[in-house]
């Protein structure tokens, strides 16, 4: 879940495995858009660069410098 209020992007994020895990796995897996909102509310938000520092996979890997990615996000808003 992503918040931008007009300063910097925060994200709240969960991972869930399988193996470790199957309930909330499942729970997140079967989850509409609208109801991982809901399922956040414990999370607490971090900046991205956070993110990746406690390396919270974010579906993906930077190719470039945090600073230059994060430029590139915040000129698309």
């Amino acid at each position: 879940m992503i918040e931008y209020t007009g300063t910097e992007p925060m994200i709240k994020s969960s991972q869930a495995d399988p193996e470790e895990n199957e309930g909330r796995y499942f729970m997140f897996d079967g989850a509409d858009y609208d109801e991982i909102p809901d399922i956040l509310k414990r999370n607490k938000f971090r900046t991205f660069k956070k993110a990746i520092k406690d390396e919270i996979p974010l579906g993906g890997f930077l190719d470039e410098p945090y600073e230059r990615w994060y430029q590139s996000i915040i000129s698309k808003l």
